[in-house]
């Protein structure tokens, strides 16, 4: 009998450190991630575009700019950095703010789109989202208080530019998640705007699908053990947030963007956001564009979607 409780604790004890190093594995603080460095991506995921996004993280890098920090709602310590455009005064001041992806980052993820909306006349906040690059946290919560971080952010914005000045937002993958779901929380009247490039539709929807294709796993009961540890160590929840509950009730126009070929994040979930969302909306599905990469494959088609989204909705 003794033996049988011992082999029943090893269980048991096994089963609790392979859960407990999932749980770290999807949702904990990678440090030693160079997220800025393109060096650190396969070349698989650069090709052809390489050169060109060496040009935009130098521009970025060699463009005058300000390292930014303001306080979370839960008390983090979170970090941007703001590049104004040339022609601000010429253009209201207004202002986008740029949402990463997952384990990514702001340099990386919009090198190639910074100097573009520069040129709609757009000053750029380039956010750390929270648990990434310099921004504080230990545990990432895939769009869900990152929401209410995109809210402090526009708060920010409008106290140093005014009330009246027009903000927009912009997310890719990950990053558009939190900025569609930023839409169910308070945000400021001056938020004119949403660009949802390849989100995915809730955490546990895109936690489930990746826990299918890259381990196998088909575990419902994996996805309720996760989110409950989600509640007690970061007292949020897996299910707390859907992109289509939220767009439903937003009336915030927004302008989708998704790549035909999206491994990662079906393109049928920007979609079903789309076909949700009550407010004025639009969309664009890339033919041959992978993940986050739809810009790249159609840059014309998407900065003409872009600045015309902008001009309609920035006055």
């Amino acid at each position: 009998m003794k033996i049988f409780f011992a082999v029943i604790a090893i269980l048991v004890f096994a089963f609790l450190c392979v859960i407990t190093g999932i749980f770290i594995y999807i949702f904990g603080r990678r440090s030693n991630e160079k997220l800025d460095d393109l060096d650190s991506v396969e070349n698989k995921f650069l090709g052809k575009y390489k050169d060109l996004l060496r040009d935009g993280m130098k521009y970025i890098n060699e463009t005058p700019q300000e390292w930014v920090f303001i306080k979370s709602f839960d008390g983090l310590k979170l970090a941007a950095r703001f590049l104004p455009c040339k022609d601000s005064e010429k253009n209201a001041n207004k202002t986008i703010i740029l949402f990463h992806g997952y384990r990514a980052a702001g340099g990386r993820d919009y090198c190639c789109a910074v100097k573009m909306y520069h040129d709609c006349g757009l000053n750029v906040l380039l956010v750390d989202q929270r648990s990434h690059g310099k921004s504080e946290g230990k545990l990432i919560t895939f769009g869900v208080k990152e929401s209410c971080d995109a809210v402090s952010w526009a708060e920010y914005v409008s106290h140093r530019f005014g009330a009246d000045t027009p903000i927009f937002f912009s997310g890719l993958s990950m990053g558009a998640t939190t900025v569609m779901l930023s839409t169910g929380r308070k945000l400021p009247k001056n938020v004119r705007g949403v660009v949802a490039d390849c989100g995915f539709t809730s955490p546990a929807e895109i936690i489930s699908l990746v826990a299918r294709k890259n381990f196998h796993i088909k575990s419902v009961l994996l996805i309720r053990i996760l989110d409950l540890m989600c509640r007690i160590t970061a007292n949020f929840s897996l299910y707390e947030m859907s992109t289509e509950e939220i767009l439903k009730n937003s009336d915030i126009p927004i302008l989708f963007i998704h790549g035909l070929e999206d491994g990662f994040v079906p393109c049928e979930m920007s979609i079903r956001s789309h076909k949700a969302a009550k407010a004025e909306k639009y969309i664009y599905l890339i033919e041959k564009a992978t993940h986050g990469c739809s810009f790249l494959m159609e840059p014309q088609k998407i900065s003409d979607a872009l600045k015309n989204f902008f001009e309609k909705y920035g006055q």
